[in-house]
């Protein structure tokens, strides 16, 4: 599988994701001011770097951006984004929970379209069309909801995240910085909205980091890649 991800995605899409993901690993290290651990308490707070390259992918998928977004008391909505890396497609898990507590979930992916690259582009087709039984394209992207959201226990994947401190990890600008860092590998970004606000954080490459934010950072990423990676699996062509 991993060789026809690689294959898959190189040229000009290899290199624009690389300049994202280097300019994302810049833009971390200065040590930004802290962003709020509270929903909507305490000053404006800057806003995670990776964030902007997920706008133009909600409005692909239909949503409107989740910290615009208002909500009744006691509704909550979680996006966990993933990816960032040189492989696409990359992948959000929308957790939807209502005021009675029940939960809905759902798996998006989304890619860059770039028809100069047919090969690529034919590729990303194929593993969106395998994934989904409709692909919507717009903003120069390809996005679309997952047939295999019906099959994932939501509720095991949310209550393991919470467990690893979903709602109340810091964001990594308030770490101590990394011994070494890298222009390449993965982040993992998450945003929370709730009667009372709007929050959101990002990890680059937190294995990279030590302490205990970074392991449950780490963790975070591990659960979301538990839920993406079967099904990906089944939708990648085989080479």
């Amino acid at each position: 599988m991993m060789k026809a991800m690689i294959g898959a995605y190189r040229d000009g899409a290899t290199k624009a994701r690389v300049v994202l993901l280097a300019a994302a690993v810049g833009a971390a290290l200065p040590g930004c001011a802290g962003r709020n651990s509270l929903l909507g308490e305490g000053p404006p707070y800057q806003l995670p770097f990776l964030l902007r390259f997920t706008d133009s992918a909600a409005r692909s998928m239909g949503l409107p951006l989740l910290r615009e977004s208002a909500l009744p008391e006691s509704v909550k909505e979680v996006r966990v984004w993933t990816g960032f890396g040189t492989v696409q497609p990359d992948f959000m898990l929308r957790f939807q929970i209502t005021a009675d507590g029940a939960l809905t979930g759902t798996l998006l992916a989304y890619a860059i379209r770039d028809p100069s690259d047919e090969k690529y582009d034919r590729w990303i087709g194929a593993v969106l069309g395998a994934m989904c039984s409709s692909v919507r394209s717009d903003v120069g992207l390809a996005s679309c909801a997952a047939d295999a959201s019906r099959e994932i226990r939501w509720k095991a994947v949310y209550r393991n995240l919470v467990a690893d401190e979903l709602w109340n990890l810091p964001d990594e600008s308030e770490l101590p910085k990394p011994k070494y860092t890298m222009s390449d590998g993965s982040g993992i970004v998450v945003e929370l909205r709730d009667g009372r606000g709007y929050r959101a954080y990002e990890y680059l490459n937190p294995g990279m980091r030590e302490g205990l934010a970074a392991r449950r950072a780490v963790r975070l990423q591990e659960i979301a890649g538990g839920v993406v990676a079967p099904v990906f699996a089944r939708a990648s062509p085989e080479e």
